[in-house]
């Protein structure tokens, strides 16, 4: 028996496990303290046999857990030696490389052969219309079996260009949209037939260009033309026209004749309803195949 003095403690048990100094055996001795009365109990309310099952249990999972964490520390330090040999074996590599310098540097203004202006203030600009004051952009290049190269672009008074009109103006829907794309800098011009689509070739690989001539002109603004040469050598040029408020239609044309005249403008099969456009180019798969993605 363990006489044990009144505690005024919370916890209602405690055990209290001593072990020898001497001796590799484990001496217990337990006690219950209620927190009520303080009467000690002996050992014996207790399984002893139940506590050392325990304890052998906790001491084979920390004795696994060691094990595991020092398989796994083995085979991260074999990882980084292989690592460090690897980095090794790669700088020593590197520094046996050799190059040879051939020719020489190339002249100083050879960029301004590489980034040449084609159509630009008081260059090389399209046929003056009404609503043109200068913009060019939407551009794309398709080069041909023959060699010969093909510029589309569109030109208008902005990024957009539909026809602006007294007429136009008076509907408040397309009032009100040129009011949004003015704030942010869309100029108010007279434009009876919006913007244009052109066509420019080059024969010498893009060192020198055509005068630009018109590829399309419908009554609504004509956008983001590009062209794609077919198998059979027939050439197609989609775009799509916008008017106000927000209502566009794609279109494309056909060419025979290498460019030089074109069908009119076509509507895709099926027809898209008003609001459909698509400015990325056409594109024929190895079988074939002709695909077009218009939004609408």
């Amino acid at each position: 028996m363990l006489d044990t003095p009144r505690l005024g403690i919370g916890a209602s048990r405690f055990l209290f496990l001593l072990r020898a100094s001497v001796s590799p055996s484990l001496s217990i001795a337990s006690c219950e303290l209620d927190r009520y009365d303080g009467k000690a109990h002996n050992w014996e309310n207790f399984r002893l046999d139940a506590l050392l099952t325990r304890m052998a249990e906790r001491m084979h999972s920390i004795r696994t857990h060691f094990e595991f964490s020092t398989k796994l520390f083995r085979c991260v330090r074999v990882m980084c030696v292989a690592l460090a040999a690897t980095m090794l074996a790669e700088v020593a590599a590197a520094e046996a490389i050799t190059f040879k310098v051939a020719g020489s540097e190339p002249e100083s203004d050879r960029y301004a052969s590489c980034r040449n202006l084609l159509v630009g203030p008081w260059k090389n600009q399209p046929e003056e219309y009404e609503g043109y004051n200068g913009f060019v952009g939407w551009s794309g290049v398709t080069r041909l079996r023959s060699g010969r190269w093909l510029l589309t672009f569109t030109s208008g008074s902005w990024h957009a260009t539909p026809p602006w009109t007294d007429e136009v103006r008076s509907d408040p829907a397309n009032l009100k949209q040129f009011e949004e794309w003015k704030a942010i800098g869309m100029p108010d011009v007279r434009a009876p037939r919006g913007g244009r689509a052109h066509i420019m070739h080059s024969d010498d690989e893009g060192l020198t260009w055509s005068k630009p001539r018109t590829l399309v002109d419908t009554e609504d603004d004509d956008r983001h033309p590009s062209i794609l040469e077919l198998d059979d050598g027939t050439l197609i040029a989609n775009f799509f026209s916008y008017r106000y408020p927000g209502v566009y239609f794609a279109k494309y044309m056909r060419s025979s004749d290498g460019g030089e005249t074109w069908t009119e403008p076509l509507d895709p099969l099926g027809k898209p309803t008003p609001g459909a456009f698509g400015n990325g180019p056409i594109i024929q798969l190895k079988d074939g195949t002709v695909l077009w993605v218009a939004e609408g």
